[in-house]
This record gives structure tokens, sequence and C-alpha cells, in this order.
């Protein structure tokens, strides 16, 4: 695939979304006369809805992706499709000094695998939220437990994990709105996209 505005068309669908205690729903579409991927996410247990927009930028020859959700998080990403894998790293540290960065790997027609992920100050980075990739032909009506709420509250964890991640990265200014002009101006500049150095370790979950 050469041309990098096709790099998110692997994207484009209905998507069942399932993690360690927990499952969604995505769907992901292209408005804006092809121009824009929008996403729509809705986890089963209803914890977390959000949105997203993506964009590929020309100037800077990245894709830009802004993130909005239920719970008021929001982050803004930069990143490209290398490797055989899309990155999208935040746009600056938080008051840690970390980035974050969710992966788009392992991607075939049917499916493929999301992780978000936060720098470590040795290099590589730290899985924090797993999710696999599943194509949905049809809707898929919501998943009834009948076995209490145990796997809900793993999944909600997931969720809140990533909600305090997004309020770290954005906490470094005064007010959210100063972040958003900031970033703004930023992508005004257009300033070359660049990525923080791979690590030289792959990232592994469990104990």
């Amino acid at each position: 695939m050469d041309d990098p505005r096709r790099h998110f068309d692997f994207w484009v669908g209905r998507w069942r979304c399932t993690w360690d205690g927990g499952a969604g729903t995505n769907v992901v579409e292209t408005v804006c006369d092809g121009a824009v991927v929008r996403e729509s996410f809705t986890s089963d247990d209803g914890s977390l809805v959000g949105t997203s927009i993506s964009v590929y930028d020309e100037a800077a020859d990245c894709w830009v992706q802004t993130w909005m959700d239920s719970q008021r998080s929001w982050f803004h990403v930069t990143g490209r499709f290398e490797g055989g894998a899309m990155d999208l790293v935040t746009m600056t540290d938080d008051p840690q000094g970390r980035r974050f960065r969710m992966r788009f790997a392992g991607i075939s027609k049917e499916g493929f695998d999301w992780t978000w992920s936060r720098s470590l100050p040795t290099g590589g980075w730290e899985p924090r939220w797993a999710i696999s990739y599943h194509r949905s032909p049809t809707p898929s009506a919501p998943v009834r437990r009948a076995a209490g709420e145990r796997q809900g509250e793993r999944g909600r964890g997931a969720a809140l994990r990533l909600a305090r991640d997004l309020e770290a990265a954005t906490r470094f200014t005064q007010s959210g709105l100063e972040l958003a002009v900031s970033d703004a101006v930023t992508l005004l500049r257009r300033p070359p996209c660049a990525l923080p150095a791979p690590s030289q370790e792959t990232p592994s979950f469990g104990p």
C-alpha cells in the first residue's frame, strides 16, 4: 500500500473488541469525502463511550488523531504506518516526562491487535491496555453476562487506567484550553512528525 492516505483503510468497518475483563463494539467509517476516518467506540457495560477523528497530514507526512470520550478525557496523537504496524504517539510529555502510544499490529483482513502503552524512563514502552479486534459482518447485540459483575469490573478497570493516563497526559498546563491552543498552533506550523525511538525489547503482558 504505497499511498499513505490509505494506510488506515484496514481499520474501517464494524468491529467486536475484547480485552481482559471486558468487551465492546467499535464502528469505524470514512467521512468528508473519504478524507477523514471517524471512530465510534462503546463498551458493553457502558463505562466508556468514545469517538475519534483521524486525518492524514500531507505536509507533515503523518496521521493525526484526536480522541474524546464519556469520561471527558481527550488527547492528540500523531504517527505513521511502518513495518506493518500503525504507531500513534501523544504530541507532548506528561508531568513525569512520559508519552503514550497506541499501536495497531498483527493486521489482517479479519482483525488486529491494539495496545495502549506509556513510555519508560529507560526506553521502550509499558503496556497498559490490550484489545483484540475481530471484524463483525453484521451489527452484534450487547453481550449479556449472567455470572455477576467481576468481568465487568475488570473491564471498567482498563477503561479507568486509560482515563488516568489521559488525565496525566493533559495536566501539564494550567488548563485543557491552553493545551488545545498549543497543539493547534503546532499543527498550523506543521513541524516534522517525529516518533520516539523504538524499544530494543518487545513489551510483554502478564506477571
